[in-house]
């Protein structure tokens, strides 16, 4: 029962991130008030690493990273790698703090968004030889910090307490199959 319940969370995560993408990558750029679109897919990794710890989190981090990969020309494994860094990162506190805490979740998304941010920066630096860093901070990150911000405060409500419906489902299903 336990292995159907994790293949279970496997398929959600991995169909979450695909819905993600989705409208990340073809709802977003079409809103003309947006000035930069918010990073939907490091939203769903840092909460998942954050509510479930670090396995949970570097899993939805790799298959974050696996759709930004199959779709983007940078090398493969780039965003699995920083992905599953953040995924890991964000599962370090799982079991030290409070998920219902709003604060926390949003000094995560703060410090996941830059460090995927200044991540990707160093590889075009390191490709391209040029760093284009002021306009790169005002035009893209600081716009893209914002907006992941503001989407962060309904999205990891919302996927908090899905998880916890879950995770009390699970649990009547546990105890009626003992």
């Amino acid at each position: 029962m336990r292995y159907q319940i994790v293949i279970k969370r496997i398929l959600i995560y991995f169909l979450l991130v695909v819905l993600a993408f989705i409208v990340q990558t073809c709802v977003f750029p079409f809103l003309s008030f947006l000035a930069s679109a918010p990073n939907l897919i490091l939203i769903i990794t840092f909460t998942y690493g954050f509510i479930y710890g670090t396995e949970w989190g570097i899993l939805c981090g790799f298959f974050a990273g696996l759709m930004m990969d199959l779709f983007y020309t940078e090398p493969f494994g780039l965003f699995i790698l920083i992905y599953s860094y953040l995924g890991f990162f964000s599962g370090l506190y799982s079991h030290t703090y409070r998920s219902d805490s709003i604060m926390l979740p949003l000094i995560l998304c703060l410090v996941s968004e830059v460090f995927y941010n200044f991540a990707i920066l160093a590889y075009r630096y390191m490709t391209i030889g040029e760093l284009y860093f002021n306009y790169s901070l005002v035009h893209i990150i600081i716009p893209e910090i914002f907006f992941t911000l503001l989407v962060t405060l309904l999205v990891y409500r919302i996927l908090l307490i899905a998880n916890r419906r879950m995770d009390r489902v699970d649990d009547l299903r546990g105890k009626q199959a003992a």
